[in-house]
């Protein structure tokens, strides 16, 4: 099923040149990604939610609106392996794109080892840190500690 998924995203380009995906497109490629969570790793499907995440047009609320709160939900509620990933798998695009729901994951697991993991994995990524201003989500994270 992974390389299905795949294979529907790549039909769609990513948007920082174009609209992005109508709303049907994105709620039938977020389905297919979380229908099928059971199946695959959670390093595989957090990897899947980024390319779709980059898929969204930039104007598209509805769209991201819906996958940072889809996202921090699965991220929170698989923060062991969400940690493990930003530690060893993410991506510097990945890491830039998940710091904007790291307030809302930090949140929801109340979790020092994620703001540890996230700090440290900055340290990886200075470029996008500074260029995106990373430090800030960083931040907002950490004060939503308990």
């Amino acid at each position: 099923m992974k390389v299905l998924i795949e294979k529907e995203l790549s039909k769609f380009k990513d948007s920082k040149n174009y609209d992005g995906l109508d709303d049907s497109q994105y709620s039938k490629l977020e389905k297919m990604i979380f229908n099928d969570k059971e199946n695959v790793p959670v390093s595989t499907t957090l990897h899947l939610l980024c390319t779709l995440k980059n898929k969204i047009g930039l104007e598209n609320d509805w769209q991201t609106d819906q996958w940072w709160n889809h996202v921090s939900d699965f991220a929170a509620e698989h923060i062991s392996e969400t940690i493990e990933f930003i530690k060893t798998e993410c991506s510097a695009d990945e890491f830039s794109t998940f710091s904007e729901i790291f307030d809302d994951i930090a949140q929801k697991t109340n979790s020092k080892e994620f703001i540890d993991a996230i700090k440290t994995t900055a340290k990886k990524f200075p470029e996008e840190c500074s260029k995106f201003n990373i430090q800030c989500s960083i931040d907002a994270a950490e004060s939503n500690l308990s």
